[in-house]
Order: structure tokens, then C-alpha cells, then sequence
């Protein structure tokens, strides 16, 4: 077995876990990584709002009530686990407060038609930023902002399902590779319109936590197929934190330097000790090579 690779034994009838928000950025992104390296332990049952009829997918909107996901599991059988990536982020313009709303809308129909566990997508942005260290879990968070906000206030949703027995466990991500503001701003850079990177005081750049979109693919398998209770919160990144000018650089973009404002963040980072018992990173994983080499792979057409 390979590291960063979850154990995969051969199964006749895979369980199948549920894929909400597979039309969203992060999640088109894992869709694609999977149908790139398929995984061998589990079934990925992709949920859209606006494809009906399509045989290998969920017709769901979870805000509407909990009656398509019963009667596709009437239909086809259990579902072992679902991913909750579907949510509001500040680019697409909705309500950030519609994310607890969802959460609660999925937990529930979850719970009734008797999903075990629940790995919900949440964000390094409910801990705020006013901190030198790595942020751990058990840091209390402070959000500074709307989605950060937004964000606890889903996971603090998440909390009251799994005291009424949901394994639900919510992963604070840190920035995925190409899902980010700096290589979304990649195709439209060019040599007279490079993208702006903030100079700090002591002459270096911002630093972030960060995972490719397959690493972040294989952690939610590691995760599915673990055999006991997950925590209650995670932080996912890949083990070393990334100077953004280095993801810049293998990325080929054209980029300049420009003096940080007083209120800029020079370092954001997560400490992901925690994550290590699920999970064995590939030794190349947290590279900026590996990772844009892994965004590259997936990223939307042009």
C-alpha cells in the first residue's frame, strides 16, 4: 500500500457514500479526482439539484425535505456515509446563514434513513486569524468574518446531531489548491497583469495551510473507512504549510510583490497533528509541485 493511500480491500458491493455539493468548485474537484483514481472501498453517489433522471446520481435538494434520499435509498439500498460539501461561500453571492440550515436539513434526512457518519466540510476560517502559531483543535475559535462565522454556527449544528448518536465529524480545511484566491487568479494573469502577493516587514510573503484537491480525496477515504468514531472536529491540511509565492511559482504565474497593508495576514496555518492518526500523507503531498500538479489534473475547462 502506498502512503497517502487509504487500505483498500476488493469489495464485490463497495458501500456507497453520498457526495453533497458535487456541483460546487471543492466539489467537482474531488468528483474529478475520484473518476481519476476511483476508490476501491467505497461508491461516490454524486448529489445535484438540477440533473434529474441521471442513473448514477442523487436528485436532492435537502432544504425541499428528506423525500428523494428516502426513496432512493428505498430504490437502491443503504448509503454507509455521507460528505456535506454543499454550502454558501462569499463567491457565490448567497445567504452565509443558510449553512447551518443545510446542515440541519442533510443531519436530519441522515438520521432517518439510518446514515451512520456524517464528515462535514468546514473551514480554517472559524478560528479567525490573530495567531502566530499553528491553530489546533483545541483552540476556541474566533471568527472574524461572515463565513467564519457562518461555519461555526454549522458546526455548532453538527454538534447537537452527535449527541443524539450521528458520527458526525467536521473537517476545518485549510486552503485547497485551485479553489483558492491566488490560482483561481491564475488564468487571467499575464506578464502586464501579474497577480498581487503581499510583501511583509521581514521582506517574505504570506504563508497558508494547504492540500491538493487527490490528497484531500484520499483523506476523506481514510476517514469513511475508519472503524471507530471520528472526532468531533479535524483540521485538514497537508502536514507543512506553503509560502504562497513557492505554489505560485510551479504554478507558472506571473505574480509581483506589492507592500503588505497594515491589516494583511502574514501566516495562517493549522496544525494537523491530530489528522496524522487517520491518515498517512504521500511523501510529496504537501509540495506546491504536487499540489498544483494535482489541481491541474481537475481544474474546469476553459
Amino acid at each position: 500500500m502506498q502512503a497517502g493511500q487509504p487500505n483498500r480491500h476488493a469489495q464485490a458491493d463497495p458501500p456507497r457514500w453520498v457526495m453533497l455539493g458535487a456541483s460546487g468548485r471543492v466539489g467537482r474537484m474531488l468528483m474529478r479526482a475520484w473518476r481519476n483514481d476511483p476508490p476501491q472501498d467505497m461508491q461516490i453517489v454524486p448529489q445535484f439539484r438540477d440533473r434529474p433522471g441521471h442513473p448514477d446520481s442523487l436528485d436532492w435538494a435537502p432544504l425541499a425535505g428528506a423525500g428523494p434520499l428516502r426513496r432512493w435509498v428505498g430504490e437502491k439500498g443503504a448509503i454507509a456515509g455521507m460528505f456535506l460539501f454543499a454550502g454558501v461561500t462569499p463567491r457565490s453571492h448567497g445567504a452565509l446563514t443558510d449553512n447551518a440550515a443545510l446542515a440541519e436539513a442533510a443531519l436530519a434526512a441522515a438520521q432517518a434513513v439510518g446514515i451512520p457518519r456524517v464528515i462535514v466540510a468546514s473551514s480554517a476560517a472559524v478560528y479567525g486569524t490573530a495567531k502566530p502559531a499553528d491553530w489546533c483543535e483545541t483552540d476556541d475559535p474566533a471568527p472574524e468574518g461572515g463565513y467564519g462565522q457562518a461555519k461555526l454556527a454549522t458546526e455548532e449544528t453538527c454538534r447537537a446531531w452527535r449527541a443524539r448518536g450521528l458520527d458526525v465529524c467536521c473537517l476545518r480545511i485549510g486552503n485547497v489548491a485551485g479553489a483558492d484566491a491566488a490560482l483561481l487568479n491564475v488564468a487571467g494573469a499575464c506578464a502586464e497583469q501579474p497577480i498581487r502577493l503581499h510583501r511583509f516587514a521581514d521582506g517574505q510573503g504570506p504563508v497558508r495551510s494547504y492540500i491538493g484537491v487527490a490528497s484531500l480525496a484520499q483523506v476523506l477515504e481514510s476517514l469513511a473507512c475508519h472503524d471507530a468514531p471520528l472526532p468531533p472536529v479535524l483540521n485538514v491540511a497537508a502536514p507543512v504549510p506553503v509560502a504562497m509565492e513557492s505554489l505560485l511559482r510551479a504554478a507558472n504565474a506571473p505574480f509581483r510583490f506589492v507592500p503588505a497593508p497594515h491589516d494583511a495576514v502574514a501566516r495562517v496555518t493549522l496544525d494537523c497533528t491530530r489528522l496524522g492518526a487517520f491518515h498517512a500523507f504521500a511523501a510529496d503531498a504537501g509540495t506546491p509541485k504536487a499540489m498544483v500538479e494535482q489541481w491541474q489534473r481537475v481544474r474546469d475547462p476553459r
